[in-house]
């Protein structure tokens, strides 16, 4: 038999989750968020050999109106750092206040509130994930670490490293790019020469829950009552 093709999944963890697990998914998709990565990744391509997942994060900040994401989110990266073949990669999250003009809510399409006016918003921001992805994707690529690339992202941001890793006069290396969100593929990313689409699938979400309780070198990692 010929051996399965090495892949590499990158997870774009934000997008990921803002896709799957908020937006307009239903409360199916949203009691699937304690993944195990692992047990996903071979249910969902089960024609490769996944040698390294990849995850990327940022460590976010408690909030007034969520006062407990952060610890979520901590005893999941717990979780998933206990499979043998996750690697974390950790960016920077940020919470600032900034000045942005109202819009007007009875427009259709973005448009300024007339007359012009400013509020201050807070905004939670993650930073350098997206840049560590397509960092990794590269040079992976050129490493000759993976036949195929999955990624697991709609950010258009990511055109270019992909671009890179599928187009025949750079490396020409295929791409499966898997479209967390339950919109269409961002339209930066449509129709890119050696890439695959793929929609994410409710059923494989979950058939590959990790169990309630795992222990690490630390202790009892357990599955948060809420979410």
């Amino acid at each position: 038999m010929r051996p399965r093709p090495r892949a590499i999944v990158y997870f774009d963890g934000f997008n990921f989750y803002y896709g799957c697990f908020k937006s307009s998914r239903s409360s199916a998709w949203r009691a699937c968020k304690w993944l195990d990565l692992e047990s996903f990744c071979r249910e969902m391509f089960p024609a490769y050999e996944i040698s390294k997942i990849r995850y990327f994060t940022a460590r976010v900040n408690p909030t007034p109106l969520d006062p407990g994401t952060e610890l979520r989110q901590a005893e999941y990266l717990r979780a998933i750092a206990t499979l043998p073949t996750v690697s974390i990669h950790e960016g920077t999250y940020s919470t600032h206040r900034k000045e942005r003009y109202l819009a007007d809510p009875s427009a259709k399409k973005p448009t300024l509130k007339v007359p012009h006016e400013k509020v201050h918003v807070i905004v939670n921001e993650g930073k350098g994930s997206d840049v560590s992805l397509a960092t990794h994707l590269v040079a992976d690529g050129f490493r000759n670490a993976f036949d195929v690339a999955i990624v697991i992202s709609n950010d258009s941001d990511l055109y270019e490293p992909i671009r890179v890793i599928s187009d025949a006069s750079e490396l020409g290396r295929p791409v499966l790019l898997v479209n967390p969100h339950p919109h269409s593929v961002a339209s930066r990313l449509r129709q890119m020469p050696g890439v695959q689409y793929w929609k994410m699938t409710l059923n494989k979400l979950q058939n590959a829950q990790l169990p309630n309780h795992l222990r690490d070198a630390d202790g009892t990692i357990t599955k948060p009552l809420t979410w």
